[in-house]
């Protein structure tokens, strides 16, 4: 399958099935006349069909997190930042060494159009930036959820917010 076009969704009868049963990846469909959302998947090479629950629908992003998971729009991502004190200032403040603290915090994977931004950002409450390859590597991201399943990650990471 082509990740460009891939789409995950929760099945539409979502409650009633397991947990490792509710998400369903494949081609995203409309059909006006019922106006029934699905999505296309293989299994054995044969093509199947699942009504879903479009408000659950999340387009693939193409990229992966540190061990080669997909992430999508909506997932939930850590990442580990580093807070340093510079060499000169750790000088001046009589440190022998400039310290580096590490921390993670999570953001949400999120699409944005508005007048001056379009594409994906990270987000986590007012600090938002775009997403890109070069900072998913950069931050040692990994995926540790969904908005939908998993909303309580957003709200404190390692005592930051």
């Amino acid at each position: 399958m082509n990740e460009r076009y891939l789409y995950r969704a929760k099945r539409k009868n979502w409650r009633e099935l397991p947990k490792e049963l509710w998400w369903i990846e494949g081609y995203y469909a409309y059909f006006k006349q019922n106006d029934n959302h699905c999505i296309y998947y293989e299994v054995d090479g044969f093509t199947l069909v699942c009504d879903i629950d479009v408000s659950t629908l999340c387009a693939c992003t193409g990229l992966k997190d540190k061990n080669g998971k997909l992430i999508w729009e909506n997932d939930i991502v850590s990442f580990t930042h580093y807070k340093i004190i510079s060499e000169t200032l750790a000088k001046d403040l009589g440190f022998p060494d400039f310290e580096k603290e590490e921390y993670k915090r999570n953001y949400v994977i999120e699409f944005v159009n508005t007048y001056c931004t379009y594409g994906l950002r990270f987000r986590n409450k007012s600090i938002h930036f775009p997403c890109k390859a070069s900072t998913l590597y950069m931050h040692d991201c990994s995926v540790v959820g969904n908005i939908f399943d998993n909303p309580e990650l957003l709200e404190v990471s390692n005592g930051r917010n």
